[in-house]
Parts: structure tokens; sequence; C-alpha cells
């Protein structure tokens, strides 16, 4: 991966500048997340149409284009940081020794003199005095400097060892923090991504059922629509029975719709028409 913009099929980018604080601070990926949900929300598909169904599906493959995308990028930088405490200490193990050797360096002209100086006043006392007692004391001299060197160098050992254990107990917390963060921000975003899912899941069961509940509907007044038309076709048929009857004995057709249309409206008490 470059530094420039990664350029691809999803609805937002993330550069490389930017990837630690995408990954570390909630108010950065937060609007990277509106965004992906405006963009796959902002129109509404209808699931009855091939059209309808298509869109929808390549919206939702692009929304998780768009989550495959923001994990590569998260991984990469998980890895990078990973690698970044073995670059901290070889640096740092690299500044310790070449100052040191620095440090050496530039006391060697002091340290010389000063052994040079000391090799000097202890001629001058031995030379001036062959005294046991002067000699015991130069000696004794000798071997409390030589104690006190050694004292030091203990300690300053000492102050050291404390040092690399303090920095090797920091780099171990470090690196469980970044792991831990590391943890935590993967099961967050798997957790999102099962109430997505469920989320989806739940959708498009209560469109099922919508669209369910629409041709039960749908069946429910076909079926009112023929019932009535079945009645009616029948009724038209006994009354057109009852007119070819009046026919039959002799009245004709005004008379026949004239006595039916009495008997329909219960002018004829007596009389009644069965269905």
């Amino acid at each position: 991966m470059t530094d420039e913009d990664v350029k691809t099929k999803e609805i937002i980018t993330i550069q490389k500048a930017q990837a630690m604080d995408v990954f570390t601070k909630r108010e950065l990926i937060t609007p990277l997340l509106e965004k992906i949900e405006h963009v796959a929300t902002q129109e509404v598909f209808d699931a009855s149409t091939d059209k309808g169904r298509k869109a929808i599906a390549s919206m939702a493959y692009r929304v998780a284009q768009s989550k495959t995308y923001i994990e590569s990028h998260g991984k990469e930088l998980a890895a990078e940081l990973k690698e970044l405490p073995k670059l901290v200490d070889s640096n740092r193990k690299y500044a310790k020794d070449f100052l040191d050797a620095l440090r050496d360096r530039i006391r060697k002209p002091l340290d010389d003199w000063e052994a040079e100086q000391a090799a000097i006043k202890l001629k001058a006392e031995i030379e001036a005095s062959h005294e046991i007692a002067k000699l015991d004391n130069i000696e004794w001299e000798l071997k409390r400097k030589a104690e006190q060197d050694r004292l030091a160098k203990e300690r300053a050992d000492y102050e050291a060892k404390v040092l690399e254990q303090a920095e090797a107990s920091a780099k171990i917390a470090a690196e469980e923090k970044v792991r831990n963060e590391i943890i935590q921000a993967e099961a967050r975003a798997l957790a999102a991504e099962k109430e997505a899912e469920r989320a989806q899941q739940q959708a498009d069961l209560r469109a099922t059922r919508e669209q369910a509940h629409k041709e039960n509907l749908a069946r429910e007044e076909q079926q009112r629509i023929e019932l009535q038309k079945n009645v009616k076709e029948n009724v038209d048929r006994v009354h057109q029975s009852i007119i070819n009857d009046f026919l039959a004995i002799g009245l004709n057709n005004d008379q026949a719709e004239y006595i039916l249309d009495a008997v329909k409206a219960k002018q004829i008490k007596a009389l009644r028409i069965e269905y």
C-alpha cells in the first residue's frame, strides 16, 4: 500500500497518514460509518421488482466491501504497531552504545592526564619519603580509591539494570495495551457486524410478512368480487326463470317484469323468491 489515497469501489477512503487517528479516535471513524449509512439508505428500493432486488444486492455488496476495506486498513495498522517496539528498542540500544563510546572517546584525554598526574604524584610522594609509614599510607589511599571506584561501578551497574528492567516492564505494558485495544476493537467490529446482520434479517422478515399480508388482502378482495359476481349471476338467472314462467302462462314481457318487481319489493306479502 502507498501513501496515496486508496481509491476503491467502497463508499469511503482512508488516507495512510490518517489511519492511526481514524482507528484510535471514535470521533473520526464515526463520520465514515455515518457516510456509509447515508449512501446505503438514501434511496429506498422496491424488492418486488427485479431492478429493485438487484439494486438492494448491489448496495449491500458495497457496504460489505467498505467493511472489508476498513478491516484491512485496521489489520495493516495493527501489524505495523506490533513492529514498532522492536524498532524503538533497536534504535535505543544503538543510541546508548553510540553515546557511551562518544563519552569514553571524549573523556580519554582527561583520563590519560589524570592517570599521568596520579603516577607523577605517586612517584613524587615515594621519592619524597622512604618511610614505611608513608608508603603504607599511599598504598591504603590507592586501595581506598580502588574500593570507591568499585562501589561506584557497582552502583552504576545496579542503576543501569534497574533502568533496563523498568524500560522492559514499560515495553511489555505498552505491548499488552496495544494488544488489548486491538482485541477490543475487533470484538466491537464483530458485534457491530452481527447486529447489522440481525437487523437486516429482521427487516427482510418484516418485508416478507408485509408482502404476504398484501397478497392475502388481494386474494380476499378477488374472492369477494367473484362471490358478488356469482350471487348477481344467480339472482339474474332466477329472475329470468320467473319471467320465462310468466311468459309461458300467457303474460307479456312487461307484465312479467312488473309482477317480478312487485315480488322483489315485497308488495305481494304471501309470495317471495327463493334464491
